[in-house]
């Protein structure tokens, strides 16, 4: 088996890289944004309708938190809230027209990355990389779930 310190090196700096990378290309088009910003904007961009709570739940943040964020993302014009028809007691939240011009660059954006990042791999490799990859989360959140019981 691999060294536990040489493989925890390969996953931050594989996610640091990608990270860097990205925050790069966006803060050409806008100062504004940090990658809770991106969770945030793609979480609600995929799920309609979307709730704070919802947000809170999905990035498995708090709702203080998740307030915080949400009042910066309504101040820089990229989400709105509008009154939830079935909850009164809650406002839905969804992307502005600014809010899905940045989303649509973003993800512009990451397929340019992730196609230099995948540079010289075959189709077998990159689907071996994410089974694997998605092994290593599922045994995490089994994990996570087992310390909550």
């Amino acid at each position: 088996m691999q060294d536990s310190n040489d493989f925890s090196e390969t996953i931050y700096s594989l996610m640091y890289v990608f990270k860097v990378r990205l925050r790069h290309v966006i803060r050409e088009h806008t100062k504004d944004i940090n990658g809770m910003h991106v969770r945030t904007l793609r979480l609600i961009e995929q799920q309609q309708p979307c709730t704070a709570l919802d947000v809170s739940v999905g990035l498995n943040r708090d709702k203080g938190q998740i307030t915080r964020l949400i009042k910066e993302l309504i101040a820089n014009g990229w989400i709105i809230k509008t009154p939830n028809p079935h909850d009164k007691r809650s406002q839905l939240l969804a992307l502005t027209d600014q809010g899905e011009s940045l989303m649509t660059l973003i993800a512009q954006e990451e397929k340019l990355i992730i196609k230099t990042m995948t540079n010289g791999l075959s189709e077998d490799q990159l689907n071996t990389f994410k089974q694997t990859a998605n092994q290593l989360i599922n045994n995490l959140k089994q994990q996570d779930a087992s310390d909550i019981t």
